[in-house]
């Protein structure tokens, strides 16, 4: 059947042979354009759910209903021209929701960071960096949390005193 085919469409000749190639490009461009359409659809969809939790305005509430709230306060740090994520959470509870890429909520005093916020933690002194962030580290957040590889964010583990003290500072309410 195949081969019928063929001996159809060169029967015309040498435009026969152009109309085929011409006719299998275009299908092969067609083909192509909907893959990667298909791929920067997915490409996008799996960058959103990276940052969706560092986003407050779209970050879903916990499906557990018993979980506990939690609360969390979202900042901009600078260091030599780099933007360094700072996320500063309170738990209300025992059993409040953790964000993704970290085992448990850190407590007070204590802190995870990205892979390249820990190396340039380790290679700077604690004078220029690292006494910005009160307590110590206690792990590091993992690769399904972070917008890429490079990128520098901590959280840090504060009372709800702490934030309560600081919303009240950004927000101005009593």
């Amino acid at each position: 059947m195949i081969r019928f085919g063929l001996r159809l469409c060169l029967a015309g000749g040498r435009e026969g042979a152009v109309r085929l190639v011409v006719i299998a490009g275009a299908v092969a461009l067609g083909v192509g354009m909907l893959l990667a359409t298909l791929a920067g659809m997915n490409a996008v969809g799996a960058q959103n759910a990276r940052y969706a939790w560092l986003n407050t305005a779209v970050a879903p509430a916990s499906a557990d209903p018993t979980a506990d709230p939690m609360w969390w306060l979202i900042r901009e740090d600078y260091y030599h021209g780099q933007s360094i994520g700072r996320v500063e959470v309170a738990a209300l509870g025992p059993d409040a929701s953790v964000p993704p890429g970290i085992p448990h909520l850190p407590g007070p005093g204590e802190f995870y960071v990205s892979p390249a916020l820990g190396k340039l933690l380790r290679n700077t002194p604690a004078a220029e960096l690292g006494d910005r962030f009160p307590g110590h580290e206690i792990g590091t957040i993992g690769r399904s949390a972070l917008p890429s590889p490079e990128s520098l964010l901590i959280v840090i583990g504060r009372t709800p005193a702490d934030l309560d003290d600081r919303f009240q500072g950004v927000w101005g309410s009593e």
